[in-house]
């Protein structure tokens, strides 16, 4: 194995420019193929940070009338489905927002979310501390962490959350994410966490706007899972008709939920991408083939001195190996370029971009796609050597005996590289004509010179009407503002 891949140095040490123009072939095609897998591998295929993360779904409202829409829910909603499913080991609910943390440090805004204890629990443990210690807890994320300084004694920390105390009792560990975009109505990172009273004491427990996750069952699919839900909606909305008119439920995986509107892009985006490494490995393939007619005296000589044909092979695959893994370094720091475009022109349609980046796993599917192309690029020249009889090599000379079928070859792979070539422009169509209709969707309104901002209210300090202490009378005291407010 190392003689032949010596051999092969060797070899391309003799025609230079060959070699670069066949690694530079593979590195577009293998960079291309790379940076597609990156996003996909972000977005799709890595695991969820939670513990049997592949379990958890997300359960939204729908109307059957208006199946491509989900609702967020109100409280007495999911207490029906915390109650009345079957399929759930665990089931939360959360409410996404943002925070003004005035202390300590400098103020600065926080997005965050409110959470059932029971749920955020079950996602994992903190890297330092715990979760909710009581009502006044508060679990901030790594990167919060190391904004307020990063002391490992943060735990206890008594911070400023819209003019409200609380404590900090946990340090997420660096890549937690809840929820994970697409999941609920949240943009960028969520790095702070204060518990979510399931109960609360609120005059209208209709109001507010929340998400539910949950955690299936061992054995139950997620066929399962959604009947058992659309079940329970069929309760909630024979309960309050007028409320939930053709009112049902929709469960998702977490890892599908926020993929339905990108997938087929990036599918369409996977395809082309193969098409332009087919095309790559067509044009390597024909360099190489070209170069066996000049090499045939030599194969010739070493078949009749007793090269069997494996060695051969491990020759031909040696040398396509050699200029792919070249190819695959060079297009690995190529498609971290790309990635980096990509996400910058997509960044409103990608969830989890601070999540992708390369890792192992992408290299190593580089690293595969180099030795499946290198195979596939060294059997043209293979065929073609195992085709010429030695003899007529050495008595004919080289370009008679070999001139013919290389020429067949070619013309096949040049008919292939158009077929492709054509191929590769269709979807590349789709995929314009699919980003044009994007862009063109109706918003209802005229947007120029329009703007948009968030404001957070300041949170209003509990009063003791929740607290516990009774007051005489229904409502919440005189002058306190109800929750509709």
């Amino acid at each position: 194995m190392l003689s032949a891949f010596s051999q092969a140095w060797a070899s391309w040490k003799t025609a230079p420019g060959v070699a670069l123009l066949a690694v530079v072939a593979f590195a577009v095609g293998i960079g291309s193929t790379t940076a597609i897998f990156t996003v996909i591998n972000g977005v799709i295929l890595r695991p969820l940070p939670y513990p049997e993360g592949d379990r958890y779904v997300a359960l939204y409202g729908a109307r059957t009338t208006e199946p491509g829409t989900f609702m967020s829910s109100s409280v007495p909603d999911l207490q029906d489905y915390q109650r009345q499913t079957t399929s759930f080991d665990v089931f939360g609910w959360f409410q996404p927002g943002g925070y003004n943390l005035t202390s300590p440090g400098e103020p600065q805004f926080v997005p965050g979310a409110t959470v059932t204890p029971s749920l955020a629990r079950q996602l994992g443990a903190p890297m330092l501390g715990q979760w909710f210690a009581d009502d006044t807890s508060a679990v901030i994320s790594s990167s919060l962490w190391r904004r307020l300084g990063g002391r490992p004694d943060i735990i206890g920390t008594a911070i400023t959350l819209d003019g409200q105390s609380y404590t900090v009792s946990g340090v997420m560990r660096p890549g937690f994410r809840m929820p994970v975009a697409g999941t609920a109505m949240t943009r960028g990172e969520t790095e702070l966490w204060i518990p979510l009273d399931p109960s609360p004491s609120n005059p209208n427990p209709g109001s507010g706007i929340y998400f539910a996750w949950a955690r299936r069952k061992p054995g139950v699919s997620l066929e399962q899972a959604t009947a058992d839900a659309k079940r329970v909606a069929v309760n909630i909305a024979a309960r309050d008709p007028e409320r939930h008119p053709f009112y049902t439920a929709v469960v998702h995986g977490l890892r599908e939920s926020p993929l339905n509107n990108i997938r087929p892009t990036l599918l369409a985006l996977l395809t082309g991408a193969g098409l332009l490494l087919l095309i790559a490995c067509a044009n390597v393939a024909t360099l190489l083939l070209a170069r066996s007619v000049v090499r045939a005296r030599e194969t010739a000589i070493r078949v009749a001195l007793g090269a069997r044909r494996h060695q051969l092979a491990l020759r031909y695959v040696a040398e396509g190996a050699l200029v792919s893994v070249a190819g695959a370094v060079a297009g690995v720091g190529l498609s971290a370029i790309f990635v980096r475009q990509m996400l910058a022109a997509a960044s409103d349609f990608v969830p989890q971009t601070e999540d992708i980046g390369i890792d192992w796993t992408v290299l190593t599917f580089s690293a595969a796609v180099a030795l499946v192309t290198g195979v596939l690029a060294g059997l043209a020249p293979l065929w073609q050597a195992a085709r010429t009889p030695p003899n007529a090599v050495l008595t004919e000379g080289v370009r008679a005996s070999a001139a013919a079928p290389v020429r067949r070859l070619s013309q096949a792979f040049v008919v292939t590289e158009i077929a492709l070539a054509f191929t590769l422009l269709t979807v590349s169509a789709i995929l314009v004509v699919h980003l044009q209709n994007l862009g063109r969707v109706s918003l209802g309104f005229d947007p120029a010179g329009l703007l948009t901002f968030d404001l957070t209210l300041p949170r209003l300090p509990t009063p003791r009407w929740r607290s516990g202490v009774a007051w005489p009378g229904s409502g919440p005291p005189p002058g306190w503002p109800s929750s509709s407010a």
